[in-house]
């Protein structure tokens, strides 16, 4: 059986009760989010609103190679495993930026919203030319590509299976 990716949503929110700005926090997610450990066989891309019911709020994206990855560090519930935690007790260097993330907003981690999805169906005519969907590199053209998420409801009468 081929292993499938699991994509996981989950919502960030920046504390503007507290004087945070959308300036600050997206300066800080740049130069030191980026930055901090992953746990293996995991990417994230953070977004932003550009249009639609969410403008202008974040939702950070997990790209997993396979569900069994995601298990080994997030339970269904949400929270970290055993594993979790040895992955971050072997990166003390992260807890000054997560400590700062945590100030600027939601990290993600509970309590934030979040649902996980596995890949269902995948276009081949798009002409999206493959690449990543961020990268800010010295000496490099910038890269940060529109990403559109829809989300669709079935009609009366019509199941998972039949869609």
């Amino acid at each position: 059986m081929t292993r499938m990716p699991v994509f996981t949503f989950q919502y960030i929110a920046i504390d503007t009760e507290a004087g945070v700005t959308p300036e600050e926090f997206e300066t800080f997610v740049r130069g030191e989010g980026v930055h901090l450990p992953v746990y293996p066989g995991w990417r994230w891309t953070l977004l932003r609103g550009l249009r639609g019911e969410r403008t202008g709020q974040y939702l950070m994206l997990y790209e997993i190679e396979s569900a069994e990855q995601r298990d080994r560090y997030v339970t269904a519930r949400g929270e970290q495993t055993e594993a979790a935690r040895q992955f971050w007790a072997r990166h003390p260097e992260a807890e000054a930026v997560l400590a700062r993330w945590r100030r600027l907003g939601t990290f993600a981690e509970l309590p934030t919203l979040f649902t996980d999805y596995r890949l269902l169906a995948d276009n081949p005519r798009s002409t999206v030319t493959p690449g990543p969907r961020y990268r800010d590199r010295p000496g490099e053209e910038p890269v940060a590509r529109v990403i559109g998420i829809h989300n669709l409801a079935l009609r009366a009468g019509v199941t998972e299976e039949v869609f």
